[in-house]
Parts: C-alpha cells; sequence; structure tokens
C-alpha cells in the first residue's frame, strides 16, 4: 500500500543461482523452484526454435528473391558462444520504499436528516451529468431514482469481468471482459474520464474495483458505495478527504494525492511529498525529425525527482544541435560515437542513480503524467516491473492507429514468470507482453539482471532483458492507464518483414545453453511437476474448431478409423485434439482432461460425456450397434461415392471427344482465315464481306470449345481479331478465355458500360461558372490511352482535357496528340515512355495478360487457387527497368501551374510506391482513382490497409470503391449460368477525394469540377449535390439551384 514499506516477499521455495559469462563480469541471478522449471524451460525452447527456424528459412528466401542484402541480419545469423560459469547465489533484500507522504485522516461528515442522497447528487451536480456503475449497481433504487431526475448511467461489469485466456494458457496470462471497468479505463483517456461525474458501487463491488479507481479519481468527482459493504469499509480505512454517511449509503469526495489523479496534483504540492528518483534514458543517432517530440514529453512530465540522461552517437542531421538547446534541462548529456543502441544504452543506465529505471527511443514519446502513474503503481504493489498501454501513433503524431495492453491482470501483482518469456509464438508475437515504451523497471532488477543489455544484440535486446529478468524472479504489476507512445515510420527497425527472426531463435540457444549448465550444476534442487497448462506445441495460428467436429470424434473408439480420420486435411491444432482425446476413454485422464485448459465449448462437452460414460454390458451393447450402424452407412456413402466418379468419368470423356471435334473443325477454319487474309491483301475490297463471315464463324465454334454456350458480341469479336492477327487458334482461345471471361474482366466491362451510359446528364451551369478551364488528368495505368472504356473517358466531353499517360512499350513516345471531339473541344494527350516507381531500378516483368504485368512477381501459389489467374499472370518474359518518380516527371511537363483533377493508378501491386513518389502532385490533386489488393497477389506488395493508411495521411478520403475485383476458386470452375456466384475479393478500384470531410479548404473550381467528376463518371449525384452547395453557401450562386432542379 502507497505510504507503507516493503515487507520481505515470499521465496516460495526459490534457489538462487548466478550466471557469468553473458557480459564482461556482471552476474545474472536465476531464481528456479525445482527441475521441472528448467525442463518444462527447455522443451519449450526446442519448440520454439523448430517453428522459427522455419520462418527464418522463408525469410531468407524471401529476401533472396527480392535481392535484399541486409548486413545486420546476416550478423544475427550467427549464434555466438558463451564461456559460462553457473555457481551458487543469495537471496536478494527486499527493495524498500520511502512512503509518499505520512496518512491523514478522512474528514467525516453527517448527511443533513432532510436530505436523501439523491437530493445531495442532484444539488451538487449538474443536471444530465453522468454516473458510472459497477456490477450489479446500475439496478439499484438509488440509480433508478437518479435516472428519473434525468442523470444518465452507464454500467460496466465489476473489475476485470470474466477474464478471457491467450492462446498459451497461462492462468494468469488473459484479458479482462469488453464492458468491465477494468476495460473502461484501459479504453478512456483522462479528458473523457472528466465528463463522469462521478462513481457508484454496490455491495457486489470489489478489491479490484477500488485498485482500479484509486490514482484516477478527477477533481470533483464522487465515489458512492453502500454503506455496509466490504468495498466501503476499503476506501474508508486510507481515503484521504471527505467523508458522508447516511444511513444505507456512503459519499467519498475531495480525494488526496492516494485517490487524485496525479495528472491534478497541484505543481507546488508535488515537492511535499517524497517521490523516488526515476532516471530515464534516451539514445539518439540521426532522428532529428522526432528528437525534440521526444525530449519534450519527458521533460513536460512535471515529475519533481527525475533525472533525464540523453546519449547521442555524434549525430550528424541536426540532432546535436537540438540536444545543446535542451542541455541546461538535462541531467546529463553525452554526445560520442558508439558501437550502437545497446551500447549506447549501457552506457546511459551505468550513470543512472533513479529507484526507477526506464529508456524511452528518441523517436517514441512518453505519455502525459506517465512517471507519476508509474512511481505510485511501484509504491502501491511493491513490484520490479510496471507496465501500461502503449498508443500506436502514425509518423506525424496526428493519430493513433491503435492501443496495446498486455494479457495481465490489472492492479495486482504477479511473478513475471520463469520460462512463459520463451514462448515466442504462443504469447510474445501475438501481443500478450508489453512493448518496451510501456515499461519501467526497479534499479534492484536491473542489477539483479546483469545490469546491462547484450551489445552483439541489434532487434530484440529489450526481449532478452525481460527473458533474463523473469529468470531472476521479477514481479510485475499492470495498471490501466497509457504509458508509452510508439511512432510508426519507415525507418523504425521493428517492420513487418520480421528481420529480428534469426536474432530471436539465438536468443533462445543463448539461454538454453545456459539452461544446460544450469541443470547439471543443480542436482539437489526438487524434482517438482510441469504446469498442467502447458502447450509445448508452437501454436501457428488459430484454428477455429467446430462443436461437431468433437461429437464426431468421440465416436471414433476404434484405432484404425482414427488412424484415417488423423491422415484428413484438418488443421494441426485439430489434429493434436483428436490425439489428446483418444487418450481420454479412462474416466480419470478425461475428469483430469477436463481440468486442462481446454476450449470451453469442448470441455462442457466432455463434462457432459463423463456423466452419461457407462461401463455395463448394455451400455457395450449399445456402443456396438453405433458402431455396426456408422460403418454401414459409411460403406453405403462410399459405394454412392464410386458410382458417381464412374458417371463423371464417363462424362468427361464424351467432352474430351466433343472437345477434339471442335478443335480440329476451328483448326480447318483458321487456316482458311488465314488463306483468306492473303488474298484480301492484294484485293481487300472484293474479299472483306466473306472475311468477316469466316472469321465470325471461327469466333462461335471457339467460344462453343470454351464454354459450350452462345457468345456474346465482345468475345466474338475478342477471338476474331486474334485470328486474323495470324495467332494460332489455342492462343486465342486462352486469350478471350483470360480477358473476357474471368470474373475481373466480365465486372470490368460491365462497370464501364455502366460508367459510360449515366441516365442523368450534367446540367448546363451559366456561362461565367462554366468557364473554369480544361481538365488536367494523370494515368498512371495497364491500358493505352486510346482504350475507350478508361474510367475518365467521359471527361473530355464536358471540357478540354490535357492527358497524361505513360506506355514505355510505345517506340514513337514521347509523343503529342491533338484531337476534337462533338462538341469541338480540345483533347491533348501526352504519352510518355516511362516506368513509374519509386525512381530505383526494377524488373518489369510481362505476363500473357498484358495488363497484368508489374514491377513486381506474381504470387503464382496464390492465383493457382483460382479460374483462369495464374495463366493471366504468367511470366512471358522479365527485363531490367529504370523507374522514375512521378514527381520528377510531372515537374518536367511545365503544368506548375495547373491544379491536377483526377489521377489513376493502375500498376498491378506497385501502388504505394507510386504514391510515395508523388508526394507533391497529389497534393495538388483533387481525385485519385486507384487499385488496391486485399490480398498479396504479387510478392512484398502493399495492401489496401497500408495505402488506406498512406493516403489519410495526405488527407485524401475514400469516397467509394467503384470496382470490386473478383475471382472463383478452382474447386467451385462451374460455367453454367445457374452455378455462376461472385467468387472471393481480390481486389478494388478505390477512389479518394481531397479534403472531402473538409470542403472549406477547396476553392470554388476545384468543388465545381468535384461534381462534375462526381456526376459523370461515377454517378455520385449526392457528391455533387454537395459540392455546389458548398459553392453556393459561399456566395449568391445558383448553381446547388440549377443542379437540383435537374431532379423535380
Amino acid at each position: 500500500m502507497m505510504g507503507g514499506t516493503a515487507e520481505m516477499r515470499p521465496h516460495n521455495g526459490l534457489q538462487y543461482f548466478e550466471v557469468k559469462g553473458w557480459h564482461k563480469d556482471a552476474g545474472t541471478q536465476i531464481a528456479v523452484t525445482s527441475a521441472a522449471d528448467i525442463v518444462t524451460a527447455r522443451r519449450i525452447i526446442s519448440s520454439q526454435v523448430s517453428a522459427l527456424t522455419e520462418r527464418c528459412q522463408q525469410l531468407d528466401r524471401n529476401l533472396k528473391k527480392s535481392g535484399t542484402f541486409d548486413a545486420e541480419i546476416e550478423k544475427s545469423k550467427t549464434h555466438p558462444s558463451f564461456d559460462l560459469t553457473i555457481t551458487k547465489g543469495k537471496a536478494p533484500s527486499p527493495a524498500t520504499w520511502q512512503p509518499l507522504q505520512e496518512n491523514s485522516p478522512p474528514r467525516q461528515e453527517k448527511a443533513p436528516r432532510d436530505q436523501s442522497v439523491v437530493d445531495w447528487l442532484t444539488t451538487n451536480s449538474i443536471t444530465g451529468s453522468t454516473y458510472l456503475t459497477c456490477g450489479t449497481a446500475s439496478q439499484t433504487p438509488l440509480c433508478a431514482q437518479l435516472k428519473q431526475r434525468d442523470f444518465k448511467i452507464v454500467g460496466v461489469l465489476s473489475g476485470e469481468g470474466k477474464r478471457q485466456p491467450v492462446e498459451s494458457g497461462h492462468p494468469d496470462r488473459s484479458r479482462p471482459q469488453a464492458g468491465s471497468l477494468a476495460q473502461w479505463f484501459a479504453d478512456t483517456p483522462t479528458t473523457a474520464r472528466a465528463d463522469i461525474a462521478g462513481y457508484i458501487l454496490d455491495a457486489t463491488a470489489t478489491t479490484t474495483d477500488l485498485n482500479l479507481i484509486r490514482h484516477r479519481v478527477l477533481p470533483g468527482q464522487y465515489v458512492c458505495t453502500e454503506r455496509y459493504s466490504k468495498v466501503a469499509e476499503g476506501f474508508a480505512s486510507d481515503w484521504d478527504g471527505r467523508i458522508i454517511e447516511w444511513p444505507q449509503h456512503v459519499m467519498f469526495l475531495d480525494p488526496g494525492p492516494r485517490y487524485l489523479d496525479p495528472l491534478f496534483i497541484p505543481n507546488d504540492r508535488l515537492h511535499e511529498t517524497n517521490w523516488p528518483k526515476i532516471s530515464v534514458v534516451t539514445v539518439s543517432y540521426n532522428q532529428a525529425p522526432y528528437l525534440e517530440d521526444c525530449l519534450r514529453s519527458v521533460l513536460d512530465q512535471g515529475y519533481p525527482n527525475l533525472e533525464y540522461i540523453v546519449i547521442d552517437a555524434a549525430s550528424s542531421d541536426g540532432s546535436q544541435e537540438i540536444l545543446q538547446r535542451y542541455a541546461p534541462q538535462l541531467s546529463r548529456l553525452i554526445i560520442e560515437p558508439d558501437e550502437g543502441q545497446s551500447h549506447g544504452l549501457n552506457k546511459g543506465l551505468d550513470v543512472a542513480t533513479g529507484d526507477i529505471l526506464t529508456w524511452i527511443n528518441s523517436d517514441d514519446m512518453l505519455a502525459p503524467g506517465a512517471l507519476r502513474r508509474a512511481a505510485l503503481a511501484f509504491l502501491d504493489n511493491q513490484c520490479d516491473l510496471m507496465v501500461g498501454g502503449c498508443e500506436r501513433i502514425t509518423e506525424n503524431s496526428a493519430e493513433v492507429t491503435s492501443l496495446h495492453h498486455p494479457a495481465l491482470p490489472y492492479g495486482r501483482a504477479v511473478p513475471l514468470g520463469f520460462f512463459e518469456h520463451f514462448m515466442w509464438t504462443n504469447s510474445w508475437e501475438r501481443g500478450d507482453y508489453f512493448y518496451q515504451p510501456e515499461v519501467l523497471f526497479t534499479a534492484d532488477i536491473w542489477h539483479r539482471s546483469g545490469g546491462y543489455l547484450k551489445q552483439h544484440l541489434y532487434w530484440a535486446m529489450d526481449w532478452e532483458l525481460w527473458i533474463r529478468m523473469g529468470l531472476a524472479g521479477a514481479i510485475i504489476t499492470h495498471i490501466p492507464d497509457t504509458i508509452g507512445r510508439s511512432r510508426e515510420h519507415e525507418a523504425q527497425k521493428t517492420t513487418s518483414e520480421q528481420r529480428y527472426l534469426h536474432q530471436l531463435k539465438n536468443i533462445l540457444l543463448e539461454h538454453d545453453d545456459a539452461l544446460s549448465q544450469l541443470q547439471q550444476s543443480s542436482g539437489d534442487l526438487p524434482k517438482g511437476e510441469i504446469p498442467d497448462w502447458i502447450n509445448f506445441d508452437p501454436i501457428h495460428g488459430p484454428a477455429h474448431v467446430p462443436l461437431s467436429l468433437y461429437q464426431r470424434i468421440w465416436m471414433l473408439r476404434d484405432p484404425q478409423r482414427l488412424h484415417i480420420a488423423i491422415q484428413h486435411r484438418l488443421p494441426e491444432p485439430v489434429k493434436t485434439q483428436i490425439k489428446r482425446l483418444w487418450r481420454l476413454r479412462h474416466p480419470e485422464n478425461l475428469r483430469a482432461a477436463i481440468n486442462h485448459r481446454i476450449p470451453p465449448r469442448l470441455r462442457d462437452y466432455l463434462r457432459e460425456k463423463r456423466k452419461s460414460l457407462r461401463y455395463d454390458l448394455s451400455g457395450v451393447s449399445f456402443i456396438n450397434r453405433v458402431r455396426l450402424k456408422e460403418w454401414t452407412r459409411s460403406r453405403e456413402l462410399l459405394v454412392k461415392a464410386e458410382h458417381d466418379a464412374q458417371e463423371a468419368r464417363a462424362i468427361r470423356a464424351k467432352l474430351e471427344t466433343e472437345i477434339a471435334q471442335l478443335r480440329l473443325r476451328c483448326t480447318e477454319l483458321s487456316e482458311q482465315c488465314l488463306e483468306l487474309n492473303d488474298r484480301i491483301a492484294k484485293s481487300p475490297d472484293e474479299e472483306q464481306s466473306t472475311a468477316e463471315v469466316i472469321s465470325e464463324s471461327i469466333a462461335n465454334f471457339a467460344t462453343k470449345l470454351l464454354f459450350d454456350r452462345t457468345a456474346d458480341l465482345q468475345s466474338r469479336q475478342t477471338i476474331a481479331a486474334y485470328l486474323a492477327h495470324g495467332n494460332t487458334v489455342e492462343d486465342a482461345l486462352r486469350t478471350v478465355a483470360i480477358q473476357c471471361y474471368s470474373e475481373q474482366s466480365k465486372v470490368t466491362f460491365a462497370a464501364n458500360r455502366r460508367l459510360l451510359a449515366r441516365p442523368v446528364a450534367m446540367p448546363e451551369l451559366s456561362a461565367t461558372e462554366h468557364q473554369r478551364g480544361e481538365f488536367t488528368i494523370i494515368d498512371v495505368g495497364a491500358e493505352p490511352l486510346d482504350f475507350e472504356a478508361h474510367v475518365y473517358a467521359a471527361l473530355p466531353k464536358y471540357r478540354p482535357s490535357l492527358i497524361i499517360g505513360f506506355d514505355p512499350t510505345d517506340q514513337d513516345a514521347p509523343k503529342v496528340e491533338t484531337s476534337e471531339n462533338d462538341e469541338a473541344l480540345r483533347c491533348e494527350i501526352r504519352t510518355l515512355p516511362y516506368f513509374i516507381g519509386d525512381g530505383h531500378p526494377a524488373t518489369c516483368n510481362l505476363a500473357r495478360m498484358q495488363p497484368t504485368s508489374s514491377l513486381l512477381e506474381p504470387n503464382l501459389t496464390l492465383a493457382r487457387r483460382f479460374s483462369l489467374l495464374a495463366e493471366a499472370l504468367e511470366i512471358v518474359e522479365s527485363r531490367a527497368v529504370e523507374t522514375r518518380r512521378l514527381d520528377d516527371v510531372i515537374a518536367e511537363q511545365n503544368i506548375s501551374d495547373r491544379w491536377i483533377d483526377f489521377v489513376k493508378i493502375d500498376v498491378q501491386g506497385a501502388t504505394l510506391p507510386v504514391l510515395k513518389g508523388a508526394r507533391e502532385t497529389l497534393s495538388r490533386t483533387l481525385i485519385c482513382h486507384l487499385e488496391a489488393e486485399f490480398t498479396e497477389i504479387y510478392l512484398g506488395e502493399a495492401l489496401f490497409s497500408d495505402i488506406d493508411r498512406y493516403m489519410r495521411e495526405l488527407d485524401f478520403v475514400l469516397m467509394d470503391i467503384a470496382t470490386l475485383g473478383r475471382q472463383r476458386y478452382n474447386a467451385f470452375d462451374v460455367t453454367e449460368d445457374r452455378f455462376f456466384h461472385a467468387g472471393r475479393l481480390l481486389w478494388a478500384d478505390c477512389v479518394y477525394v481531397r479534403h472531402l470531410d473538409d470542403p472549406e479548404k477547396l476553392t470554388d473550381a476545384e468543388l465545381l469540377k468535384l461534381a462534375e467528376i462526381a456526376h459523370v463518371v461515377y454517378g455520385k449525384y449526392d457528391v455533387a449535390a454537395f459540392a455546389l452547395q458548398t459553392v453556393s453557401n459561399r456566395a449568391e450562386s445558383t448553381v446547388y439551384d440549377d443542379y437540383t432542379a435537374i431532379w423535380n
């Protein structure tokens, strides 16, 4: 409890050893209870190393395929050897804490006799205020009366609710239930908590509720409890404010430092208390854009006993100048070259003198009030580590993308664990433990763990430190407040590529070496038992196992049938469950299994089965009858399946014969067509009609060969054109199958036809408003510029247009073409011979279907699962090319004075590199129409989530998903119409509009163009009306009235 002195914590039979040899002469403490702990840890390490080895091999293949060389990865592949010595150690002395301040008695008052608690709250609260209730308090008469007086009641579950277990199965590793008080505090920032007038607790409240409310009551908030409840006694024992008593309720108000949120303790009173000294270390190297934010986040904490140490490795990007400005506010500033991040941290932590330590990287930040909250957590719980929440923020700190909390209980101290931290795939990778910015630890556990970070580690030095702290017997507590803020940016070490995998594996091997020696030198340890919740199989991914599967597994008593079942294509976790269930036929084994951490639905099912187990003759007879019935049914199904297979083989043979005949006929017609082409060349006018007849005939036969049904006009024309150009029948058929009848093409052609045939024409606006200049369109796409079905094809019909496109294969580029349409509007088309990308050399992979060519390699493993997708993506040629940034190219086109109205990007997986090379262009772009994938069709491509995040950073808002790209799985490759279905969504065309949610930032001209494009291209009549209404509201204009008149 805050204000007390730490008592000796029970060692629970711990024996202590000391490991030397990892870092100079520093000794690392290991606290172990039994030999089973060591055996468990080594078995976990063995399984994790096996899983990581497979992933390391995949990482190496990916890097090799992309031509990437990373010196740190190559260095991390080496497993360093250490000359370790292990000796018996002594139990550590307990840490002692000075009291924050002396306990001050509460000021107790009797409530006025003529005023009930409801009357008092009505008098002292603003009408309509909100009260937060815990447990069943929202159902009490007190809350009912408050509702009648127009107060709002928000109910949450008491404490942590029903905690949700995590995959590792650890009994102390779980997450609070959604809607609980703990989750509410974790999700609600302090500014939002101010909307709560007070907390109401009934007799069902627990000490967990009390611990959660401690240090989180804001000025002016109340805590109301039932008078004779346990939680009321808990509050009354150390409440340091006013207490008003009614016959049935007690009101706690005006909290002091023990319950007041530390952010609201007045600065002039901070120095009246004995705050423990906290040392914060920041290491910096060439991160000037983020450095000042980091420094300010620490210095602005207002913590009265702070030691701030900054280590800079001789940065050359302006960081030193920033540090010199802040030098007077720093406890120590060291600027000199070092040997890496771990070396710099060791230098800073070696000179730190605080009772509590932490480090914050120069691209991260501390949350407001983090140090005060951390200090109070250490004083309340007498722990070695304290962990809170961590916000993931964007590069410019403008947005919180996620909030992380570890799967640890709130408000109570638990052991960090001897072997739990070796579970990387089962626990750490799933976010069950902590991120570095959200952790603080005592100087005592730092020195017991060796007092160093391993300097040969580039990525995972913090994880390795937490492992050593766990081995040293550390105690940890978890609070629901946000402590750190981790910045996401391109230069950070932690990336989605997981380049740290080799280092993780070697860390595990290093500790396995130490545990092996410990096993040999600790013969006097008690044997102990392996915990029943341990699962030594590394978790590869969650698998949903329906209850019906467990019911079928239960009937698999016969070993032969069980063996057959295991051979089925089932997820690995399901196979493991089958094998375990087979051993549960004995009632005692079944009872033991029910107590294990198995899925709740399976546990309930097994309990019912155990109740119904009967080992008498009638039961055996019943089981035999069931087995006979199942065997007979299985035999019938097998005979029917064989009969169906024979029929299918006969149908297939018949179809193959028909196809062979059709192919022969198509070949004959193709020869006639080629012969006729020669004759046309000599006398084109005379033979033209005959050529059209034969081409049409070939198209009909080819379509029947492919689809066995009447073709539409588009497919007939496509096949005829390919045959007329001398292609073989087989190539023509393959091409039309890919381009005309793949799911994406069907959707695209239909969408383009709809876009070009909108039912309502754009109305004519007043002459002065219509003279708004020409459209400027940039097309970075897969189709030639003269392709009529472009999404923006209708725009040149409304005003003069400049279209800039790219065709690296065009031998005549660069070129400029000028034309006039039926409305005599000028359209200038500039075709440039560049590959657009990030400005670096790349490889162009030309695909069989030209629009699917890409600068990335296709993911053929995925594509082969879908109908005709692998054929479309098949690479026919690869060649090295030079790419250019779109910003550089546009700068050469002398259009710097123009706003760009429409940008289309269709580059087959390379969308994000193009966007990053077009930042300047996009800053003056109105609408961006781009293609984004939802799964990795091309290896290494950025998916929709990455693209959407980048576009939002540039103030673009997603207006619509115009076209959905679906593809059918081969498993259901049926072409009859009655079996047709959409298939899986793989990609889509996304439409982004700049400042759509803040139209006041757009000029009138931009809004008018937005209205035209929304109306003409996308049929978004509401968006068009919204844009025109914004223009009309700014000045006296009739454009909105003109537009809405056409709908009346």
